[in-house]
This record gives structure tokens, C-alpha cells and sequence, in this order.
């Protein structure tokens, strides 16, 4: 959405006052394996949550005009460019953490390439998320998902194909999905902007959210601590979804 919270926080104002649609495209919000996982984890087939685990992982993007993706002061590195995007569904997942860890490492920018996290939830739910674009080439891009919840586990690659796996306890199915996620997110926002509705599947004050805790991770792994989400934070955060 924005290098920075307050970034984000002159868009959504500059939208309110023009009275005009914004959207974020947070693309795997309708992906067609994730649109199933949340629909599934939304109808309780899996129980309680037991933990999530999330991966994004490439070499480094050689398709960005004059290499700008990695100049850390235009893109925020993998971390605003490519991790956020788990971080935004598994916010979409589990909500806000109650406290955040995480390592990575930096490229020539200066900026992060690679980043390991993980989020602990207040109902004992926990959450790995890795992602960067720091693998040697010509590794090729893969994104990939495990939900593991009391009753049942399901997971995807985009590298096994277009079906995802769920495991029940008794029985494995392969579950089909279709679609283009691009065409949906598209297709989504056009009809939001001519209907004159709001946007509720990807609203920009979620994804502003997302990059508040690319931020935190940013923070956790500078210090080397856990970054606790106390009342007052959580507070601040939420503040735009009023």
C-alpha cells in the first residue's frame, strides 16, 4: 500500500475526502486455492486454529523497470513487496497477534530480501511466515500455505498444482479450484467502484494494518525481541477501522 503507516493513513483520507473507491490489491485475497482455505477455516471444518504456516520465495526480481524493486527507498525490499502479502492473509485468517518475532537478512539496498516471522495469537494459535527473494537463480517463484486446525489440515503449493489437499483424520481429498485471481480482484473492484459499494474483501484500512505489521517485523528484527501488541498499540492500529 505504502512505505509507511502514515503513508497509508493520508491515502485512506485522501479517499474519504474525495469520495472516492480505494482498494489495495492484495491478490491471494482471491486467489482460488486461498478463497477455498478461508471459506473452509470460515465454516469450521477444521476447528480451532492450531497454527498457520505461510511461505513466499523466489530469487531476485529481474523484471522491474531500471531494477527499482530492489532500491529498498522505493520498494520497502521483499518485505513490502512480497512477504506482505502473507502477512495480509494471515491477518485476514487470525487477526491482529498478541506479540511478533522475527529474523531476516538484507540485501545491497539495504533493505530486506529475506524474512522469517512468527505470530503468537491469544488462543494459543501460532503462525510461521517466511518470505524474500533471496534464493540463487534461477530459482523459480513459490508460494505455499499450510492450515492446521483441531479437526483437519489443509495445504497448497503453487508448485503441486491446482488442487488443494485436506486432511480430515480419516481420509485425504484433493480439492479442485478455478480461476483467475486477477480477473476476480479486477472484476471485484469495477463493481465495487459502478455499484457505489464499499469495499469489504480487501479493505484498504486491512491492508494498512498489513503494513503496520511488516513494520513491527522490521522492529523485531532489528531488536533481536519479541515485539508485544499491548492494548495501547492494538488501539493505535485499529484507530482507521473506526
Amino acid at each position: 500500500m505504502a512505505l509507511s503507516v502514515g503513508e497509508c493513513d493520508r491515502m485512506l483520507a485522501a479517499a474519504r475526502a474525495a469520495r472516492r473507491t480505494l482498494m489495495i490489491a492484495h491478490c491471494i485475497r482471491f486467489w482460488p486455492q486461498y478463497e477455498l482455505i478461508k471459506r473452509y477455516v470460515d465454516e469450521g471444518r477444521l476447528g480451532p486454529l492450531r497454527f498457520v504456516s505461510l511461505r513466499r520465495l523466489t530469487s531476485p526480481p529481474g523484471y522491474s523497470s531500471d531494477g527499482w524493486l530492489h532500491d529498498g527507498a522505493q520498494s520497502g525490499g521483499a518485505l513490502l513487496d512480497l512477504h506482505i502479502h502473507d502477512i495480509d492473509f494471515v491477518q485476514l485468517l487470525c487477526g491482529l497477534p498478541s506479540s511478533l518475532a522475527a529474523v531476516g537478512s538484507r540485501g545491497p539496498s539495504g533493505a530486506l530480501e529475506h524474512v522469517a516471522a512468527s505470530y503468537r495469537y491469544a488462543d494459543g494459535c501460532y503462525a510461521l511466515l517466511e518470505g524474500g527473494w533471496a534464493l540463487t537463480p534461477p530459482r523459480p517463484f513459490e508460494m505455499g500455505i499450510v492450515v492446521h486446525g483441531a479437526q483437519g489440515t489443509l495445504e497448497w503449493s503453487s508448485a503441486g498444482g491446482q488442487e488443494v489437499r485436506f486432511y480430515d483424520g480419516s481420509s485425504a481429498r484433493s480439492l479442485s479450484c478455478a480461476g483467475d485471481a486477477y480477473a476476480q480482484e479486477d472484476d471485484y473492484f469495477v463493481r465495487c467502484v459502478l455499484d457505489g459499494h464499499a469495499v469489504d474483501r480487501c479493505p484498504p484500512t486491512a491492508s494498512r494494518l498489513s503494513v503496520a505489521l511488516a513494520w513491527l517485523a522490521e522492529r523485531a528484527i532489528k531488536s533481536g525481541r519479541v515485539v508485544p501488541l499491548s492494548a495501547r498499540l492494538r488501539a493505535a492500529l485499529l484507530s482507521q477501522e473506526r
